[in-house]
């Protein structure tokens, strides 16, 4: 699902939030989503249900579409906004889901002795979700889905304050190690290297059941974020006992995702005509291969993006396509690129076409026929 500014975005939550917990209902009503959402997560004390049920991420906390505003909204849209506006300056109001945000040792009542006690049980570690119940002592009563029918929780207004966030969102960082039945991810299109393809991928593999992406205006930033030239790890290289240098993330620029153009596969895309022949031919023969999969050098230093890498007969190929050998610069590359090969000792794998004296279809075949043994 697409959305275009902040407005529309808060427009949307509800409507979302609708979908998703009609997925989860074992029995559809007519009651207020605000009810519903409790239903389907076992609020209160329904331990046939599970907190984790629906959880939005998002991947920054103080913009106007992080984590910090659309707790606000979802609260207005399941607690009612009159609700909130009167309560506002509790920070919380009745069933709310929070989320702890600090490794704490609280004291917690026992209903099995009727006292209150503090022991490695009330310990509550950071990013546990938990039920927030207003309480006539002048405390807010928590709920933690960890022995929660044995456990109360009371905290003064102080405590919550330092202690927990609203739970309805949370940051990719806080979500990392959790698993929700749906997770609703919100891709902002604001170009910043903080959403890199680890994030993102850390962020799309929360869910256990459904995954639902809400991207602003268009596909493009979730397919940037994608490419290997935002990859955190691609570009850093370690040692424990030498200096090493990561890819320089320039090197990269020449591969960007709008360079594909081609289409050969669902959601495959190549830069060029003679790129999908290849493509095809491979798919034809069942072979599976990488479209521009990252290949090292020996000394870590430097890298090339072979066209096709795959795998036959126990062997890892590596075929690039040189389509425009009539350009001086194109060739020189060409023939540079081929040395690197050469010097990282990956020149006996190496397939390079058009073949010289063939056009592109007859150097398939050859190919094919003569190295592949197909």
């Amino acid at each position: 699902m697409n959305w275009k500014d902040e407005d529309d975005l808060q427009k949307k939550i509800p409507e979302i939030l609708d979908y998703a917990v009609s997925r989860l209902e074992r029995n559809k009503s007519k009651k207020e989503l605000g009810e519903r959402y409790n239903d389907v997560h076992g609020i209160p004390f329904n331990k046939d249900r599970k907190i984790e049920a629906i959880n939005l991420i998002a991947p920054y906390r103080h913009t106007p579409t992080g984590v910090d505003n659309i707790n606000l909204e979802i609260q207005k849209a399941l607690r009612g906004k009159d609700v909130v506006d009167k309560w506002h300056k509790y920070g919380f109001v009745f069933n709310d889901k929070v989320l702890q945000i600090r490794n704490y040792t609280y004291h917690a009542w026992d209903h099995t002795i009727n006292k209150i006690v503090s022991s490695d049980d009330t310990y509550i570690p950071n990013g546990t979700l938990g039920y927030f119940l207003p309480n006539s002592k002048k405390k807010f009563m928590i709920k933690f889905p960890k022995d929660y029918e044995r456990y109360s929780y009371y905290l003064t207004k102080k405590q919550a304050n330092e202690m927990l966030e609203l739970g309805y969102a949370t940051s990719v960082h806080k979500a990392q190690g959790s698993q929700f039945d749906i997770t609703i991810m919100i891709v902002p299109e604001e170009d910043s290297d903080f959403l890199n393809r680890e994030m993102l991928y850390t962020a799309l593999t929360r869910s256990t059941c459904i995954q639902i992406v809400l991207i602003q205006n268009n596909l493009n930033i979730l397919k940037s974020r994608l490419w290997l030239g935002k990859s955190e790890i691609v570009k850093r290289n370690s040692s424990l006992f030498n200096t090493s240098k990561g890819i320089p993330s320039k090197d990269f620029e020449k591969y960007k995702p709008e360079n594909l153009i081609y289409e050969v596969l669902p959601d495959l895309f190549v830069r060029s005509e003679g790129e999908k022949l290849i493509s095809e031919a491979l798919a034809k023969h069942e072979i599976g291969f990488f479209y521009e999969k990252p290949l090292i050098a020996k000394d870590n230093k430097s890298f090339k993006l072979p066209d096709f890498t795959f795998k036959h007969n126990r062997r890892e190929f590596y075929w690039e396509h040189n389509g425009m050998m009539n350009d001086f610069d194109y060739a020189e590359r060409a023939k540079k690129k081929r040395g690197w090969y050469q010097e990282n000792g990956y020149q006996d794998n190496l397939i390079e076409t058009p073949i010289e004296g063939m056009n592109l279809k007859q150097s398939i075949e050859y190919v094919l026929e003569n190295i592949l043994n197909l």
